[in-house]
């Protein structure tokens, strides 16, 4: 398998998930070893879900021609850019109750990160 300075491999099945290494480093750092293991679970399950019943996983779509996706696997969101039959987690952050405003931001980044990486992705995926 390819790998770069930018994307990992988390999990390749039906889809082949793979993180930014930002996230990657993210979820490596995170404290609460239970929190961990659900977040790299739900990657994981994730690639064998998609398309049959994608468990948490929504469409965001305020990302204007983008695929992006949120993976819910609570207390935390992932944001996700699918392509083809390759998704690639852009942004992850711990939910605050009931802050919208918050939420938004983070909507917001997942979908400016998207725009910026996508090309680059999706040349990666190419040479797989």
């Amino acid at each position: 398998m390819v790998d770069n300075d930018k994307f990992s491999f988390v999990e390749k099945l039906e889809y082949t998930i793979c993180v930014l290494k930002k996230v990657e480093q993210e979820i490596i750092s995170m404290k609460d070893e239970n929190a961990k293991k659900k977040v790299l679970q739900s990657l994981k399950r994730l690639s064998a879900t998609i398309p049959n019943s994608p468990e948490r996983w929504e469409l965001i779509k305020s990302c204007k021609g983008s695929k992006a996706y949120e993976l819910k696997p609570k207390p935390y969101r992932l944001g996700c850019y699918k392509h083809d039959k390759y998704i690639l987690a852009v942004h992850m952050w711990r939910v605050q109750k009931k802050n919208s405003s918050e939420k938004r931001k983070n909507i917001e980044k997942v979908c400016s990160i998207v725009e910026e990486v996508k090309d680059e992705f999706e040349r990666f995926v190419k040479g797989i």
